[in-house]
């Protein structure tokens, strides 16, 4: 039997062994949390492809990263504070873009009709996804990772490397924003 797909063998061993080179041990802990680190990442940065693209890189990086990790917290909670850290700069890297591009159209005259954002596909509320969209990456983060992801908050404040109190107070702005973002929203038959 493959004892890197073993369920019963347990997530500290499958890390030293990845640690040490053991590809296999690596492959269980990619398998294992494949879904969820793209999740976490979609839903802060809110594209599918650039969510695909996003969770290959922190694969990546945790594999780097992976001799260095010494077990100081769950292995869950590094996981989510590389994917979170990598999301949360993509997510704001977009940002600049979008209000670079928005400062050259209104720059320059417009030539003709604006092309509008494709919907996302596969998130069950448009609504919802575009309310997270509006958020701050660092908000957005919170949210996915309490709520989405399921985390409890001393999880959240170590996967962002950031208090409990910084935690709740940015799920108070979130709560604030989102009920605003959604409030006005009109129903979706």
């Amino acid at each position: 039997m493959d004892l890197s797909k073993d369920p019963r063998r347990p997530e500290d061993e499958l890390v030293r062994a990845a640690r040490a080179g053991d590809r296999e041990a690596f492959q269980a802990l990619y398998e294992k949390y494949l879904d969820r680190v793209y999740a976490t990442a979609f839903r802060i940065v809110g594209e599918h492809d650039l969510a695909a693209d996003l969770t290959q890189e922190i694969f990546l990086k945790v594999y780097e990263e992976l001799p260095g990790f010494r077990f100081e917290s769950r292995f869950s909670t590094w996981l989510y504070r590389i994917a979170a850290n990598r999301a949360i700069n993509k997510a704001n890297e977009i940002s600049r873009h979008a209000r670079l591009q928005e400062q050259i159209a209104r720059e320059r005259p417009a030539t003709g009709p604006r092309e509008s954002d494709s919907p996302k596909k596969g998130f069950n509320d448009e609504r919802v996804q575009a309310a997270l969209n509006g958020l701050s990456a660092k908000l957005r983060a919170v949210i996915v990772m309490r709520y989405l992801e399921g985390l409890s908050y001393e999880e959240v404040a170590g996967a962002l490397d950031v208090s409990v109190g910084t935690v709740k107070s940015r799920l108070f702005m979130a709560h604030a924003a989102l009920k605003t973002l959604l409030g006005d929203a009109p129903e979706e038959s």
